[in-house]
C-alpha cells in the first residue's frame, strides 16, 4: 500500500494538524506539534478473491499522532482535549475516504495512547482498507 495519498489527504483535509504529515519510513523528524506519522502495519491477501489478474489486499496502516501541551496535573485536562481535537480532525479526513486502488472505504480500528513523557503524547489510531493490487 503506498502511504503518499494518506498523508496526502492529511495535509489537505485534516486542518489540526497544520500540514506537519510525514511519511515514517522518511527519517524526517517534526518541526512543531502537533504532528503524525503515518506508518504501514500490515497486509493481507483475502482469500479466494480474484478482481481479474489483481489480488485483492486488506492493509492496516496506523496515524501517530503527536501532541506537546501543558496538562493539568489531576486530569490532563487541556493536553487531553488537544489530543482528542486533533484526532477528531484526522478521523473526519480518513474514516469513508476511499483512496486510489481502493475497493472499500478507510475504517477507524481503534487506537492506543503509544507513550507520555515531558508533556509530549505519543497517540496512534488504526486504520483498515481494502485494495486491488495487480
Amino acid at each position: 500500500m503506498r502511504l503518499a495519498p494518506i498523508v496526502a489527504r492529511l495535509i489537505e483535509h485534516a486542518p489540526a494538524l497544520g500540514g506537519r504529515v510525514l511519511a515514517a519510513l522518511s527519517g524526517a523528524t517534526p518541526s512543531a506539534y502537533p504532528a503524525a506519522y503515518v506508518l504501514l502495519l500490515s497486509e493481507s491477501v483475502v482469500d479466494g478473491v480474484l478482481a481479474g489478474p489483481a489480488r485483492i489486499i486488506d492493509a492496516r496502516f496506523g496515524v501517530e499522532l503527536m501532541v506537546r501541551h501543558a496538562a493539568q496535573a489531576s486530569s490532563g485536562g487541556p493536553a487531553h482535549d488537544h489530543l482528542e481535537d486533533v484526532r477528531e480532525s484526522v478521523l473526519a479526513a480518513l474514516v469513508g475516504h476511499t483512496p486510489g486502488g481502493g475497493v472499500s472505504p478507510i475504517a477507524h480500528m481503534g487506537g492506543k495512547l503509544v507513550s507520555f513523557e515531558a508533556g509530549l503524547a505519543v497517540w496512534r489510531d488504526e486504520y483498515s482498507v481494502t485494495f486491488s493490487r495487480s
